[in-house]
């Protein structure tokens, strides 16, 4: 699975290199790999253009707190300033913090290949998973752990 991105914001960096932020344009799947050159080229399947269905209130209010609360350990303000922000829309929620909070690479492959109110359960899952299997919180999430 992959997504074709537009580049929306570039800022140099000091050594040469650059930070880019991309915007999601359209998903796809790999069918086949091309190894000749020395960047990656594949034949490809794309993804369905995912339903603009919003997420029922109850699932959006979870993510939000549970986004919160992940977060809230870091003490990040770009996140709370974005949850804070009405016009963020549910799909972009889902999107922008699959790929933002600091979750290992098979999850973040495990998010990106399911679609739509899937791609939102499985990211409510995968904080729930780290909250509950991080140290024990009083009063965060509960006293249960996962072994």
């Amino acid at each position: 699975m992959g997504c074709v991105g537009r580049i929306v914001e570039t800022t140099p960096l000091p050594d040469g290199k650059f930070n880019i932020v991309l915007a999601g344009v359209r998903e796809f799947t790999i069918v086949s790999e091309q190894r000749e050159r020395a960047y990656r080229q594949a034949t490809v399947e794309w993804r369905e253009a995912a339903a603009t269905t919003a997420l029922p209130s109850g699932l959006r209010a979870r993510l939000v707190q549970m986004i919160e609360r992940y977060v809230g350990r870091s003490g990040d303000d770009v996140a709370h300033e974005l949850l804070g922000d009405a016009r963020l829309d549910d799909r972009t929620l889902v999107n922008f913090f699959a790929f933002w909070l600091d979750f290992g690479a098979v999850e973040k492959q495990c998010l990106l290949e399911a679609a739509g109110l899937e791609r939102a359960q499985r990211l409510l899952e995968v904080l729930e998973f780290h909250l509950y299997a991080g140290p024990a919180v009083p009063n965060e999430v509960g006293m249960r752990r996962m072994h």
